[in-house]
């Protein structure tokens, strides 16, 4: 099976032979029926460069490209009591900071952008506040799994009910 792949296309290793099996990149080269990648799922200063025959691989549909992947952790609050954490994905792109894309999942967890009050995102005429409590770095193969079952709201993931 041979499939078109183009430079920067996000592809997963399908051969399930090789040791690379579920590792991501992202296509650097295409010739004579190879494909070159760099693994997408190890940290910028361990990129390594392999070349696959191009039936070893295949397209990566669900993961949105970006320059980073965050899984965001959000606590929630009804009437000012806390009820849970909240967990997000999200994704960085050019130009943007984690810092900032992560605040701006806990300013609009609700929908619209909630106002700060020093502690908590709070919405007009609503008992209900989040805040942002952490993020964290993942690889585009865990931001693959995790959505899943968790919502990315970079994608315009509505919140239906987080309790």
């Amino acid at each position: 099976m041979s499939t078109n792949f183009t430079i920067g296309q996000l592809v997963k290793v399908a051969d399930h032979r090789l040791l690379s099996f579920g590792r991501f990149g992202y296509v650097s080269s295409v010739e004579n029926g190879t494909v070159a990648i760099e693994f997408a799922d190890l940290p910028v200063a361990t990129f390594k460069r392999r070349r696959f025959c191009s039936s070893a691989l295949e397209a990566v549909t669900t993961v949105p490209i970006a320059t980073s992947y965050l899984m965001v952790t959000i606590r929630t609050v009804v009437a000012n009591h806390e009820m849970r954490k909240c967990y997000a994905i999200a994704h960085v792109e050019d130009g943007e900071t984690g810092a900032d894309v992560a605040e701006t999942i806990a300013a609009k967890f609700f929908g619209s952008l909630g106002e700060w009050d020093g502690d908590f995102y709070r919405w007009e005429n609503s008992q209900y506040a989040a805040k942002l409590l952490s993020y964290r770095i993942i690889t585009a193969a865990e931001y693959d799994v995790l959505s899943m079952t968790t919502p990315d709201y970079c994608l315009g993931a509505e919140v239906s009910s987080p309790f």
